[in-house]
């Protein structure tokens, strides 16, 4: 798969594997046209994203642009659909219909958060869950942080570090 890095000229530097929607995207938004500064090509795995999302920020970095959202994290947000969008309010109206608390917008829709007979599947592993504890350092390596690198929200995390969930008994 082919990623490529690219610059808003005077604004920021991106990446993407979609060059023409994140293009149009850009055009759109900024009114200036993205010019591709490289490309990378290597499989489309998470190591790999990582990959590309620091060659992103060193790039930023060099031009004196402002870092955003690492690609690694911004790709495992598009790529697993967690609950942090169901929080934030986004995807209300589909959830209470999947669940069946009314609404209607989730007719035919899958939830792949959701396993067999609608129940939740877990959208961290207990190992995870056990990174997070030993990463969390208040007012330094924040819930906040946390929850970006892991791609759940902060109240998840909460969870987590007062052992409320991904506890074994």
């Amino acid at each position: 798969m082919v990623f490529y890095i690219y610059e808003v000229h005077g604004i920021k530097n991106g990446a993407t594997n979609d060059r023409i929607k994140r293009f149009r995207e850009n055009l759109n938004k900024y009114q200036i046209e993205p010019v591709i500064v490289e490309t990378m090509e290597g499989p489309n795995i998470p190591e790999f994203w990582q990959v590309v999302g620091d060659r992103e920020w060193e790039l930023a970095d060099l031009n004196g642009y402002p870092r955003g959202t690492h690609y690694r994290i911004a790709r495992e947000k598009r790529h697993t659909w967690t609950s942090s969008s169901v929080i934030k309010g986004i995807e209300t109206k589909r959830i209470q219909g999947t669940l069946g608390n009314g609404g209607s917008a989730s007719k035919g829709k899958k939830r792949p958060d959701l396993g067999l007979n609608n129940k939740l599947k877990r959208l961290l592993t207990f190992k995870q869950a056990e990174e997070i504890r030993s990463k969390y350092i208040p007012r330094v390596y924040t819930m906040q942080m946390l929850g970006d690198e892991y791609g759940v929200v902060k109240q998840i995390i909460y969870a987590i570090l007062k052992n409320q969930t991904y506890t074994q008994a």
